[in-house]
């Protein structure tokens, strides 16, 4: 067990306090529906702002490889990213090099690219899926957009090129080694366990997870297995988790709490410039609250990760 582990993910706590308009109270799906939800809601944002999503979805995966695998310095860069993410070796077709691309620019940024547009074309999430491309297609759309959007959009772009960004390398590498080609080595009571009992179903493999849609994932045999959540690294979970959770919300009030003392809250200017004083007090009335309320269970985790330790090392010291 390691100690560092136990304590990475205990030394900030951080309490947003936000707007949601048409709140439904949903907890977040599972991984591959929580992505798709992601996705809808930066896509509707930009669509809100006037983006043109048309020129970065339209294109198929195919059309953007052929694209560019005429760019010499992206294929060699992929090649070096499959070899290093696979022993050295080489894939047995270009094709799937695809998925170590470090982007997808030279395949849809507007100035190097005119795709054939379609009258009447509006986007929709019957043919998206949650693979990383995906937020690449949304990363490089709002990039493209923003300098011809006013300064007040600037904030809402820049979470989202950033979100995007995180997910992408998330999802990217949860592509890439999960791979059948590069599927992760069992141990030999791990491949015995496989040959006794066969392979259990009760978990989807992440290949039928990602790069999928939304119906793809509601296929009947989908629905029967459960989601291997637990090959996620804690850190990209609560990644996923925030980013679902925020999305695209405007941020009222934010206290981050370090281990070491450090409090440090802001306040948007939202808050300050367009609500009454009755409405800064119950926002930040309610904000309070819920600092409170989070550090109360902080400092519970902190006391149980504590104990554990003690407890582990007790026993390897009486040994």
């Amino acid at each position: 067990m390691d100690p560092h582990g136990i304590f990475s993910d205990l030394l900030t706590v951080e309490v947003n306090t936000i707007v949601k308009p048409n709140m439904t109270a949903a907890k977040m799906p599972s991984l591959p529906f929580a992505l798709l939800d992601i996705i809808e809601n930066f896509a509707t944002a930009l669509l809100k702002l006037g983006v043109d999503l048309e020129p970065y979805f339209t294109p198929t995966r195919e059309q953007c490889w052929a694209k560019i695998r005429a760019d010499p310095q992206h294929l060699e860069d992929a090649r070096a990213s499959y070899a290093a993410a696979n022993g050295g070796g080489q894939p047995r077709e270009e094709s799937d090099l695809y998925d170590y691309l470090g982007d997808l620019w030279p395949a849809l940024d507007p100035s190097l690219n005119s795709w054939p547009t379609t009258e009447g074309w509006s986007f929709s999430m019957a043919g998206v899926t949650n693979g990383w491309d995906s937020f690449e297609r949304l990363r490089i759309a709002a990039l493209a957009a923003d300098p011809k959007l006013s300064a007040g959009h600037e904030v809402l772009i820049t979470r989202i090129v950033g979100a995007c960004s995180r997910l992408k390398y998330i999802v990217q590498g949860v592509q890439q080694f999960y791979a059948p080609a590069h599927a992760p080595r069992l141990s030999l009571g791990e491949r015995l366990g496989q040959l006794l009992r066969g392979r259990d179903r009760r978990f989807a493999s992440w290949p039928e997870l990602l790069n999928k849609t939304r119906n793809d994932l509601l296929r009947r045999d989908q629905r029967q297995q459960r989601v291997p959540v637990h090959h996620l690294s804690p850190e990209d979970q609560s990644t996923v988790r925030k980013i679902w959770e925020v999305g695209t919300e405007s941020v009222l009030a934010q206290t981050c709490v370090q281990l070491d003392g450090d409090v440090i809250t802001r306040i948007s200017e939202d808050l300050i410039e367009a609500h009454t004083a009755a409405v800064q007090e119950l926002v930040l009335g309610c904000h309070h609250r819920s600092v409170d309320t989070g550090l109360s269970h902080w400092r519970a985790l902190v006391q149980v990760a504590i104990e554990l330790v003690d407890k582990v090392f007790g026993r390897i010291s009486a040994r």
